[in-house]
């Protein structure tokens, strides 16, 4: 059954239990090592929503559901869209729709486990707004869903740093010729955050505006 979209209202204390459950995904991340975008990143993929005002969102790579959390969030600001995440491991899958479920917005979720291209496939919904970060190559999961992106639609592509600038757990090879695709074709602009105890350590975020 297809999930509700948020209503007309933005009510503060739904914000607030969103909030609360953020910061404890974040700290139990912190200490049990799990990736996640953290706070810099999660404030900018909020502020890309709620710029956009996309009626729906799809996320390939829930994780433990933070990048998800600070989605909703901006979908809640919004008072309208909504979101349909995917995640190929079990564990997580179960992480993410526990924390959903605690921040009040698991109504508005569209879980999806299995593999982000085999699910793409499936949405036929028209898509507003994707975010890849579940892979070391995007481009197939890209090639999935393309018929079904909306013209003027934004893709925020995560862990892109590249060159110079990369550091080894962050961006790899295989992404190139999908960055440079999208570059050449498209609206495309890098985001560059500090990812770690000093600014020797950074990440980026390419945000695409796809045209028909």
């Amino acid at each position: 059954m297809r999930k509700p979209g948020f209503g007309s209202r933005v009510r503060s204390q739904s914000l607030a239990k969103i909030d609360r459950v953020i910061e404890e995904v974040h700290d139990q991340c912190m200490r049990e090592g799990v990736p996640m975008i953290g706070r810099e990143k999660g404030l900018f993929i909020e502020s890309c929503v709620l710029e956009s005002k996309p009626g729906l969102v799809v996320e390939c790579g829930t994780g433990a559901g933070y990048s998800g959390l600070w989605i909703l969030r901006a979908l809640q600001r919004n008072a309208s869209g909504r979101f349909i995440t995917i995640e190929i491991d079990e564990v997580r899958e179960r992480s993410a729709r526990e924390n959903f479920a605690r921040a009040g917005v698991a109504e508005f979720v569209e879980l999806r486990l299995g593999d982000a291209r085999e699910v793409l496939e499936t949405i036929q919904q028209p898509v507003d707004f994707l975010v890849l970060d579940h892979s070391d190559d995007y481009y197939p999961s890209f090639q999935a869903v393309e018929s079904r992106l909306t013209s003027g639609a934004t893709l925020l592509t995560h862990n892109v740093a590249a060159g110079k600038e990369r550091r080894a757990s962050y961006g790899q090879d295989s992404m190139v010729d999908f960055l440079e695709q999208m570059r050449a074709s498209y609206g495309s602009e890098t985001h560059w955050f500090d990812v770690g105890p000093t600014t020797s350590t950074r990440d980026a975020i390419e945000v695409t505006i796809y045209r028909r």
